[in-house]
């Protein structure tokens, strides 16, 4: 058993559950390993509802450290997320420079402690190469995180002569694409 690997928080579950059983004879699956690093790591990163309230903090560090970076937040009250919008300067001017006139959008589930939504956009460089653009994590992906996403997508890429958007028409997206 390597006693490095306790301090660090590369041990993987597999390697956890294979290195207890070496060292104690017990079967520990790999569900109560990944568990136990999750409960023995908290006190050290924090929860995931910690997390969230150090959103703020984070993004206002993203834009004063990368000027013209959009990074916004929206909540219902002080304490009670609803979802944020981020756009990273070198991600805005690489698609500005260097990609297709062409934006594909998509939303994917997240799984985890919270459930909920990411809107992303991506572009295509001249490489072929995917070049994320824009990132938005919503509690469920509707008409209104839709408007909210694509108005800020508008405010990083401005407006674009002969962009052409790729989408699976998801509810919201439609009406929107076509007002931008």
């Amino acid at each position: 058993m390597d006693y490095g690997k306790i301090r660090s928080k590369v041990w993987r579950p597999n390697e956890i559950s294979r290195d207890l059983n070496a060292l104690i004879k017990t079967k520990v699956s790999y569900k109560q390993a990944w568990r136990a690093k999750q409960h023995a790591m908290e006190p050290l990163l924090g929860s995931s509802e910690e997390c969230f309230f150090k959103l703020p903090v984070y993004f206002h560090n993203l834009k004063k450290h990368n000027p013209h970076t959009m990074a916004y937040i929206q909540t219902y009250s002080e304490d009670c997320f609803e979802c944020c919008f981020y756009a990273t300067r070198s991600t805005i001017q690489a698609f500005k420079r260097f990609c297709r006139k062409l934006i594909i959008m998509d939303g994917a589930h997240l799984k985890g402690d919270f459930k909920g939504t990411m809107l992303h956009a991506v572009a295509m460089d001249e490489n072929n190469q995917i070049v994320p653009v824009a990132n938005e994590i919503c509690k469920k992906e509707s008409e209104l995180t839709w408007t909210w996403f694509l108005e800020n997508l508008y405010e990083c890429i401005g407006d674009c002569q002969d962009l052409t958007f790729v989408t699976d028409w998801a509810d919201g997206i439609r009406g929107n694409v076509q007002q931008c």
